[in-house]
């Protein structure tokens, strides 16, 4: 609130930075507003850093910042943040924005600048809502970690947005476009285009990921004056079908409320009657260390395989990503970006993945029979399940 005019005439674009050690997370831009509302929610691992660890919060307008300027910050240290955590107390209120020499930031009234959030350091060895329990003796049993309500990472989930095309023009106006991704509590946002229909966007937003039930929600919105953005579409990804799959890139059509898909705008007739507008994503997930690794067609005991990792393309058919070692399907001559078209002579573009996986997998030593199609060829080959080994080598 009373975020102050940086450059005479012109009101603040703002977003917030946060700044850990080596890692950055930054809010959705709020165009034209000295009072922004957010509502994000940000997790940065904390785990190897030292105590004199700071935790800076930038508050930014977006034309200034491109120049290195800021409207101002505050920091918080890890230390103070870990006393507070034994005390059983969060940061939490209202914070005074301070500039240079550490003095108030004011508006153009002489109100102070403040920023509304909560810091919260979270003790993930305990379930939240459990009082951390003394010290054991060096001749007690160590307790184990897990328990009710305890979030426990599953693995990262990485978004690259590369592009977004065929947007709708809004109010007669041709849009000001950002890509907002939001996984359970965390969102987090594209830099805004301004004025287009089309974009390279070219930015990568990554997530913890502790349940599998979730949905990552990609939604492509128009920038708009006040705390929200005015939303053009969305693409849902289950999680469940991306720790299976492991990756799922390319051109996605984003639905609107109605749930079809939204025409975006045609130059050759002036009007929103064109192809549908889509977003191009590349999405990884990678499990944590230690955790399941999801390497699909046969890893499970008494299970064999064909030894290909797949990824979803724009049409939700699968594709042959890369191969583990001793691939058996690339022996029998699979080859990277054939289309999985038929299974045993039976199609399955229609079937969902889960059962599409269950024929691919099977006793050792039998065979499958994949139809294919290969740039413009059909392809039929057949393959005899193997135990595969977990190791994955790149199929490029």
């Amino acid at each position: 609130r009373n975020l102050p005019h940086v450059e005479e005439g012109r009101i603040p674009d703002p977003f917030v930075e946060l700044e850990f050690e080596q890692e950055k997370r930054h809010t959705r831009v709020v165009n034209s507003t000295a009072a922004p509302v957010f509502r994000q929610k940000f997790r940065i691992p904390t785990s190897g850093q030292t105590q004199n660890s700071i935790l800076k919060v930038r508050i930014c307008d977006l034309a200034t910042s491109l120049d290195g300027a800021i409207i101002g910050q505050l920091a918080f240290s890890l230390e103070a943040m870990r006393q507070h955590l034994a005390a059983g107390h969060v940061n939490e209120g209202w914070f005074d924005i301070r500039g240079r020499e550490m003095a108030v930031v004011k508006d153009q009234r002489g109100q102070a600048a403040a920023v509304q959030l909560r810091v919260e350091l979270l003790d993930t060895s305990v379930p939240r809502g459990v009082k951390p329990a003394a010290q054991p003796s060096a001749a007690a049993a160590r307790p184990s970690p897990a328990g009710p309500g305890l979030e426990q990472a599953m693995g990262e989930l990485s978004v690259y947005v590369h592009a977004i095309r065929s947007l709708p023009r809004t109010g007669g106006k041709f849009p000001d476009p950002v890509v907002v991704c939001t996984l359970g509590d965390s969102a987090l946002s594209t830099m805004p285009k301004y004025g287009v229909t089309r974009a390279q966007i070219d930015e990568t937003l990554r997530f913890t990921v502790t349940d599998k039930e979730s949905t990552a929600k990609l939604d492509v919105a128009v920038a708009t004056k006040g705390s929200e953005e005015d939303p053009i579409g969305s693409v849902l990804f289950p999680m469940k079908k991306l720790i299976q799959v492991g990756q799922v890139q390319g051109w996605y059509h984003v639905k609107g409320l109605n749930g079809y898909e939204v025409p975006g705008f045609d130059e050759k007739t002036q009007a929103n009657d064109g192809p549908y507008a889509a977003v191009k994503v590349d999405i990884t997930y990678r499990p944590a260390r230690g955790g399941d690794e999801m390497v699909p067609t046969g890893k499970g005991v008494g299970d064999a395989g064909i030894g290909v990792v797949w990824a979803l393309d724009g049409d939700d058919r699968l594709v042959v990503h890369k191969f583990t070692d001793f691939s058996p399907a690339q022996a029998a001559g699979v080859r990277v970006d054939d289309v999985l078209v038929a299974i045993d002579g039976h199609n399955i573009l229609s079937r969902p993945y889960n059962e599409v996986v269950s024929k691919i997998t099977g006793a050792p030593n039998t065979r499958i029979t994949l139809g294919v199609v290969r740039g413009q060829q059909n392809e039929t080959i057949t393959v005899t399940r193997q135990v595969i080994p977990l190791s994955v080598k790149p199929g490029r």
